[in-house]
């Protein structure tokens, strides 16, 4: 099981959410002309970004949202009786959606100077690679312990029970570099704190956390202390 998802795991079952076939997202108004407010990792933040203009013309729910919202699956009781997973593989069979995904961040982050975009092992690996050929950015995967085979620097985190840790190549980001951190999830948000607090050691600027999908009831934008939080839909 990915580090992220054990992330989710431990407490989506700590909120004893019922089983349901099919999650109610919602759904995040994208900007198009503009770029949108940041999202930023304190409570009672707002959790939208408005926009100015969606891709369906006039403003409101962009339809590119809808889109991805609609192909995301919610599988009840997996891996453990009171999880409900989300299931980001439906959202990759549909190629207009996750087409949709990769441009809705894509088009935040082109005017930004983005040099690294960093992914979280393992579902960051397939969202972030595509993000940074998009925008001529190299991609540096964030890995668990001992899966990296050259000199590595690492940083641990709290997971419920226990601690885990997070690595990537020693000399793969450089102290001045602007980041971006990529996942398809936040629910308690240790991964993420890990992942910025790791490219900061090594100089980088952290620019925002970018997410697919977020479980606001697990509170996660809280622990990345100022680190601002771009998601494209809430569960």
């Amino acid at each position: 099981m990915t580090t992220a998802a054990c992330d989710c795991l431990n407490l989506t079952r700590v909120l004893g959410v019922q089983a349901a076939s099919r999650s109610r997202f919602h759904l995040l108004r994208v900007g198009r002309s503009a770029r949108a407010p940041i999202i930023v990792g304190t409570r009672g933040a707002a959790r939208m970004a408005i926009t100015e203009g969606g891709s369906g013309g006039g403003g409101g729910i962009d339809n590119r949202i809808k889109r991805i919202s609609s192909a995301i699956r919610i599988i009840p009781d997996f891996p453990k009786p009171g999880i409900m997973f989300h299931d980001i593989t439906t959202l990759l069979l549909d190629l207009k959606a996750f087409q949709d995904a990769i441009d809705l961040f894509v088009e935040r982050y082109k005017n930004e100077n983005i040099s690294v975009v960093a992914g979280v092992e393992a579902r960051g690996f397939i969202f972030g690679p595509p993000i940074a050929l998009a925008l001529g950015a190299k991609f540096v995967p964030l890995r668990k312990p001992k899966k990296l085979p050259g000199e590595v620097v690492g940083e641990e985190y709290t997971l419920e029970y226990g601690t885990d840790r997070i690595e990537m190549h020693v000399g793969a980001v450089h102290p001045g570099e602007r980041a971006i951190v990529v996942d398809d999830l936040i629910a308690t948000g240790g991964t993420l704190c890990a992942a910025t607090r790791l490219l900061e050691r090594v100089g980088a600027e952290v620019v925002e956390c970018a997410c697919v999908i977020e479980l606001p009831e697990l509170k996660g934008r809280e622990r990345l202390a100022g680190i601002p939080l771009f998601i494209l839909v809430e569960s």
